[in-house]
């Protein structure tokens, strides 16, 4: 291969990783190798019939027999020592008489001989059957009576075999031996054989063989029994590859969780098999956490999301950054405690899984950085593809907790993925579903028929989540019947049985209420009291029956007394209007008939009776005290008073960026939500989150969102904003703090620069970080919690651009606004709906605000966009969408203070009909993306589902067939576009400085963009100079070439004047980067001379297809290697350049992307111009008010 091609190799590999990072292929490609490896690992074993882990087991103890295996507090074991004790409680549990088949039940604490028994179940061919500890009463005797087990194995501890002994002799009257490890069972232990046992005990194993039972509340119903089987073990791949970069002999993996869970028990089991040590505690503790990360040495550890916000919560350790950690594995971390939890103790890596312990499925994240936070798993490409069909998300009828199902045709809806629903899993057959251990009732539940056709089969999790445009899953909510309080699933229907066996119950409801400044939900049972009971309630009694029968984090925490039932109309149990109402007494009756009437109560801790309930007791649960955050690694700024005025009042200039240390928001604002934590009110407090700025910067910040950000995107009701601002004491109505601080944010870049530097700013960069922060946090805290306002905010929030690097920027935002937006159903035309009026206009007008950013965006970053024709039918703009507002004139003086245009009717018409045309134009915009992708919007479903990109033959067959047809659109709107939006077309010289010229050089900026980039198109896609002219003739462009590119170089220039007041770090949102590629493809200084371009097309006229990338990379990226690419790509235009030929192109392509699996589509690929081999990150830097940064 010639030098030439071998440099063209390296670029196409270069080019592959950035598909990588931007498609997440080689994650795919890896999950896929080691299902492929575990499959035939499985299949060999199956044929020799050694499918027992412990085979798996017995090689690798061996193998690293002198690593160590084990650690404790109390002594630490080697693998070899291990082993030793695994073969002799085996030869123990013979003698036991528990054989092939059989099972022994396990309720014991975290310990080594825990692990140890599991380990020996497995020699024997039995397998144990793990029960949680807390356990006690009829919920212990029914899991005992699903295992049927040989044994009862108990830790010695006096807590576990006093609760086995509460029962009354129940447990004796089912016959089963009952034996404590204490030091005389180990020691009867240590004298056993230490000889395996033949393999004539585990001949009988097949891979639906059980290794354990692990107990399960599910999604519905009572405790079940889930085997976890040796085909899972063994299909998982945990003893093929140590997990997440673990090393054996090296790292060590630090288990608090309790074993009888599969977060720690599968997790544990599976890195010992893997040849990977663990060290293992008790249980959690706070105290004791990181005394033992630092002494054991771990290297990963285990979490539940609890434990994570216990341990941010708790106050400095002096080891809590004296470690080795790589990284933290477990299920449950909440976004709010995700980045504290990583920033604060220094952990590189956050491994989220989502799974059950029915292991019909799995979702895995790894977070390095801000990207994928919160997300608990990520698809990459391949993976969307090949399971598009498998992980289906349908629309659940919250009423019931049911699938909802068509009238018609009886069938499911399937939700788009970025919308949400629950998530179920497609099964060949309904035997795939092992199901629950002699369970078949149960089992029967976990399954849907018929969803999308006659005899499909799919398994319902039971878990509604969404799927972000990037592959990342996040979960939403936890349907059915299940509630989780104190990190544990409690099951309504047991809680429900327990109640209903108490004299004196007649009825009873049972589900799960939030409350304010806690985790999860605590239990509440709606009943309805015999007539003798009601007469002499004993409500101590009741506790005690509660506490013996139920673990104590399943016993009711509230009840509610009630005249009548809650019903549907098939007269099954309705909880939902009982879960809207809660246990606020004040709320009692807005929802459920007659409600008003009913009673609450409470069980306090150690009181054992429950009291009564009332207002002013709800009203303290909802009390927010801010304790002092100490930061370990971050400085507390200072904190100062601010002002409690509204932002009409006028006073002397204060600091912009106060602090408020205290909760009371102002009177326009909406108040702090109840569901928002004391510390983490604090700790918002500490970051000014909820502070203001100053009353007169407030009012030139909110001058500048009208003048210039609300014309660009009109998401506000005017007239109800500015009552609600002006308003004293809010009963005008108040504002969302996050929607308000949003429109301070994007404020800020257009307001004067000497206001920002009066507060203390040297930048105007500056200054919109810390605004743009403090929008962030109240978002990540979840302040507000209306899908329509977060739009707003959303799309206010998408006009902040950091850097390459911060994954959360515009293109995240956005996405996050469409899935809200889908939520409140914003892309349905709500004409007929039974909203008022205005709030009509409004919906329209957000809708077709996040139309726009998505096309701009979409482009920019050359990315479909998110929506398509057929998603949506919300009917285009017109004047009448607008309100044209007639302002009391006593209201006048005080809100053009704010809104410099209210009331000027002219000038708002003004506004919409740019507005209007803007919407036009990107529905153009929308067709010109699908072109340059090659992909038709009718058929990108279908086309991504069968092949990742069309051939190179296929994009020029569309681009010839719809881009004549896109030239003469453009020239029509063109010829109609308004007088108030055409001016700019032949007049450059700009003396005033008002909003909407701003906003009509945006327009303008866009359509001349639009005829660059097409233009490009057409000669970069070599169709016949005939078809062309033939395509488009007739057709006269106003503003072709040269002027299309003197007037946004024309139009740039004024943006940049020394004297203008307009941040162009706004041109991210004003103009797409491929605005500048169009002159960087050329080679053409920023803000070139029109001479310059006049001079510079001449010289390219006839030059073809000599298009270069952008000419300035990522930032790691030199100068050099950047003009190499360029020229590598431009080389591929012509038949032969330098000596390489097509045919040689598409082999160095191959090669290229033959490491990635990408070898069979790598020449379509290299000839798609929108995937070049730079960075979608254009560093295209100007200088201003001495800043630099980026347009994205």
């Amino acid at each position: 291969m010639s030098l030439e091609a071998a440099g063209l190799a390296a670029a196409l590999y270069a080019g592959g990783m950035y598909l990588n990072a931007k498609f997440n292929i080689r994650d795919d490609l890896s999950a896929l190798s080691s299902m492929r490896k575990a499959s035939r690992y499985f299949a060999r074993a199956e044929k020799e019939n050694r499918l027992s882990v412990w085979y798996i087991a017995d090689a690798v103890f061996k193998r690293h027999a002198q690593q160590r295996a084990i650690w404790t507090r109390q002594e630490s074991l080697s693998f070899q020592e291990c082993h030793l004790r695994i073969i002799q409680f085996a030869n123990w549990l013979l003698i036991k008489g528990v054989g092939p088949d059989d099972c022994f039940a396990m309720y014991m604490k975290n310990s080594v001989d825990f692990i140890l028994l599991w380990f020996a179940a497995a020699c024997i061919g039995a397998y144990p059957a793990f029960l949680n500890y807390n356990l006690e009463g009829d919920s212990l005797l029914r899991c005992l009576k699903i295992c049927e087990p040989k044994l009862l194995l108990l830790s010695p501890d006096e807590d576990c075999v006093e609760r086995t002994q509460r029962d009354g002799g129940a447990i004796r009257d089912l016959e089963i031996e009952t034996i404590v490890i204490d030091v005389a069972t180990k020691n009867e232990v240590s004298s056993m054989p230490s000889v395996v046992p033949d393999d004539s005990y585990r001949e009988h194993i097949t891979g639906e063989t059980p290794v354990v039972l692990m107990y399960t509340s599910g999604t519905t119903g009572m405790p079940k029994a889930c085997p976890l089987t040796h085909r899972q073990i063994l299909m998982s791949g945990a003893h093929l590859e140590p997990p997440h970069g673990s090393i054996p002999g090296q790292h060590y993996w630090y288990n608090p969780m309790p074993m009888y869970h599969g977060t720690g028990g599968i997790t544990s089991f599976g890195v010992l098999l893997s040849g990977v040590g663990i060290a293992l505690a008790p249980k959690f503790s706070v105290s004791q956490f990181w005394t033992d990360i630092y002494e054991s040495g771990a290297t990963h550890f285990i979490y539940v999301g609890e434990t994570a916000r216990y341990l941010v919560n708790s106050p400095p350790h002096p080891l809590e950054r004296q470690h080795k950690l790589m990284c933290a594995y477990g299920n449950g971390l909440r976004p709010d405690v995700w980045t504290r939890f990583q920033e604060r103790f220094n952990i590189p890596e956050v491994v989220e899984f989502f799974s059950s312990t029915e292991g019909m499925f799995r979702l895995l994240n790894s977070a390095r950085g801000s990207f994928n936070v919160g997300s608990v798993g990520r698809h990459g490409l391949l993976r969307r593809m090949f399971l598009h069909n498998t992980f289906v998300l349908v629309k659940v009828d919250y009423e019931t907790g049911d699938i909802w199902r068509d009238a018609a045709t009886g069938f499911a809806r399937r939700m788009p993925y970025e919308e949400g629903g629950e998530l179920l899993m497609a099964l060949p057959n309904k035997e795939a579903f092992q199901g629950y251990w002699k369970s078949p009732d149960a089992t029967e539940k976990k399954l849907c028929f018929d969803v999308f056709r006659k005899g499909d089969v799919y398994y319902r999790t039971g878990d509604s989540l969404r799927r972000s445009s990037e592959g990342l899953w996040y979960f939403l909510d936890r349907l059915g019947d299940t509630y989780r309080w104190k990190s544990e699933n409690v099951s309504t229907a047991e809680v429900a049985e327990v109640l209903g066996r108490f004299p004196g119950i007649l009825e009873a409801t049972v589900y799960g209420v939030e409350l304010p400044n806690h985790d999860g939900r605590a239990g509440c049972a709606a009943v309805r009291l015999s007539p003798e009971f009601s007469a002499t309630p004993d409500y101590e009694a009741l506790a005690k029956h509660l506490s013996k029968s139920l673990p104590s984090y399943a016993v009711p925490v509230f009840l509610r007394v009630m005249r009548t039932g809650s019903y549907t109309d098939n007269h099954k149990q309705n909880k939902v209007p009982l879960k809207k109402e809660g246990v606020n007494p004040k709320l009692a009756g807005t929802v459920v008939p007659g409600g008003d009437q009913d009673g609450f109560l409470w069980l306090l801790p150690k009181s054992g009776t429950y009291t009564s309930f009332t207002q002013v007791d709800w009203d303290k649960t909802g009390e927010s005290q801010p304790k002092p955050v100490r930061e370990v690694c971050e400085p507390r700024e200072p904190p100062v008073r601010t002002s409690v005025s509204t932002p009409h009042s006028s006073s002397s200039q204060r600091e912009l960026f106060d602090i408020e240390p205290r909760i009371q928001l102002q009177a326009f604002l909406k108040p702090l939500p109840a569901r928002i934590k004391s510390d983490d009110v604090a700790y918002l407090i500490s970051k000014g989150a909820l502070s203001l700025p100053g009353v007169e910067s407030q009012n030139a910040l909110l001058r500048a969102y009208f003048e210039f950000t609300y014309p660009y995107m009109p998401i506000l009701d005017i007239s109800d904003f500015l009552h609600a601002l002006t308003g004293h004491d809010g009963r005008s109505g108040q504002v969302s703090l996050l929607l308000f601080q949003a429109i301070l944010f994007s404020g800020a870049a257009h307001v004067q620069l000497d206001c920002l530097k009066a507060a203390g700013f040297a930048t105007r960069k500056q200054a919109r970080e810390e605004l743009f922060r403090r929008v962030r946090l109240l978002y990540d805290f979840n302040y507000e919690s209306d899908p329509f306002v977060l739009v707003q905010g959303l799309l206010l929030m998408s006009l902040w651009y950091d850097n390459a690097e911060d994954h959360r920027n515009t293109w995240h935002w956005i996405d996050v606004a469409f899935s809200q937006a889908f939520m409140c159903q914003l892309h349905r035309d709500s004409e007929h709906s039974l909203l008022r009026v205005r709030a009509k206009k409004l919906r329209r007008r957000v809708w077709w605000a996040c139309f726009i950013r998505d096309q701009l965006t979409s482009v920019e970053m050359k990315r479909l966009p998110r929506i398509r024709d057929g998603e949506y039918n919300v009917p285009t703009l017109d004047d009448d969408d607008f309100e044209f507002e007639d302002v009391h004139p006593e209201l006048m003086t005080v809100w053009r203070a704010i809104c410099p245009w209210i009331g000027d009717e002219p000038r708002q018409k003004d506004m919409a009909t740019l507005f209007i045309a803007k919407a036009s134009l990107c529905d153009m915009l929308a067709e010109y993306s699908f072109i340059s992708h090659s992909i038709g919007p009718s058929d990108i479903t279908e086309t991504l589902s069968h092949q990742l990109i069309e051939s190179h033959s296929s994009r020029k067959n569309s681009i010839n067939l719809r881009l004549p047809s896109l030239k003469r659109k453009l020239e029509g709107w063109n010829e109609a576009l308004p007088d108030c939006c055409r001016h700019r077309l032949d007049k450059m010289n700009v003396s005033e400085n008002t909003g909407i010229e701003w906003n009509a050089m945006v327009l303008q900026i866009i359509c001349r963009s639009l005829v660059l980039d097409i233009e490009r198109i057409s000669t970069s896609s070599s169709l016949p100079q005939e078809q062309l002219d033939q395509g488009t003739a007739g057709t006269h462009m106003p503003a072709e070439n040269g002027m299309a590119l003197e007037g946004f170089c024309q139009s740039t220039q004024f943006m940049k004047k020394p004297d203008n007041t307009n941040d162009t770090t706004d041109l991210a949102w004003v103009s797409p980067d491929w605005v500048i590629s169009s002159s960087a493809d050329r080679g053409v200084p920023q803000f070139a001379s029109a001479s310059y371009w006049e001079e510079h097309l001449q010289k390219e006229e006839h030059i073809p297809g000599q298009e270069l990338v952008p000419s300035v990379a990522e930032q790691d990226c030199d100068t050099e290697m950047a003009e190499e690419e360029d020229a590598q790509e431009a080389s591929l235009t012509s038949e032969s350049v330098n000596g390489i030929s097509p045919s040689e192109v598409s082999t160095v392509a191959d090669c290229g992307f033959e490491a990635l699996g990408y070898g069979d589509i790598a020449e379509a690929m290299f000839f798609d111009r929108n995937f070049r081999f730079c960075s979608d990150e254009l560093d295209a830097l100007f200088s201003s008010d001495g800043e630099a940064f980026m347009v994205k």
